[in-house]
């Protein structure tokens, strides 16, 4: 129940959309370390310093990882499951075994809608805003099923994909062959981060992007799909 006014006139077009949350089923809030002046900086050199002289071990060379910590700021991370406080393992490995892309958004705003990226690495919390309302989620294009970074699967909801290939009159392929009748996921993707960056839908739909995660139209045809 809301305890003001809201203009509820688009809500009907906007609930004929499906949900990023609905269309990614992995996803995750960002990393929080709890100690980033000791497990982030923008030197490799100089975190493996840190590490070691905080916890007085010699630290591993293999757990630096690259995290994109806020907008036009990416850092290294000593990856560390065990001294991170919420390392979000299970979902930010897709990030560290191999290629991978992930749109970034929050499921709550406390001012106009503006929360949207894209990153190819781990993402730290407060990436997409650093309001301690708004959590920073992150949604893997694809799932690695092994550790070699060599077999992935994408993290898309089939039903989905299907009425989208229906509407746009192509076929779905899981990677991009160069086939002019199919779409791959980056496609997909492209879409959804096309029409979060558009500025009539951010307007027209402004009410309702405040609350949950957005909800995107589904194409009318491949023309509008590409466009």
């Amino acid at each position: 129940y809301f305890f003001i006014k809201r203009d509820t006139a688009n809500e009907e077009v906007y609930n004929r959309g499906f949900s990023v949350n609905d269309m990614f089923p992995v996803s995750t809030v960002g990393v929080v370390t709890a100690k980033d002046a000791v497990l982030i900086d923008t030197s490799k050199s100089l975190l493996l310093d840190k590490v070691a002289d905080h916890y007085q071990i010699q630290p591993d060379k293999m757990l630096i990882a690259n995290i994109d910590y806020r907008p036009f700021d990416k850092r290294y991370v000593y990856y560390d499951v065990s001294k991170i406080e919420r390392p979000r393992e299970k979902v930010m490995r897709h990030f560290t075994i191999g290629d991978n892309v992930g749109l970034m958004t929050c499921r709550q705003t406390v001012i106009d809608w503006s929360h949207i990226g894209v990153s190819k690495y781990i993402v730290d919390d407060s990436r997409v805003s650093n309001k301690t309302k708004e959590r920073g989620y992150v949604f893997p294009l694809y799932l690695y099923d092994t550790q070699d970074g060599k077999t992935r699967h994408p993290n898309l909801d089939m039903e989905i994909v299907g009425h989208i290939a229906d509407r746009i009159g192509l076929q779905f392929e899981e990677e991009k062959s160069g086939n002019i009748e199919a779409f791959c996921p980056m496609d997909l993707l492209d879409y959804i981060y096309g029409i979060l960056h558009s500025p009539s839908y951010r307007e027209q739909f402004k009410e309702f992007l405040k609350v949950d995660f957005p909800r995107i139209p589904y194409p009318t045809d491949a023309n509008e799909f590409y466009r």
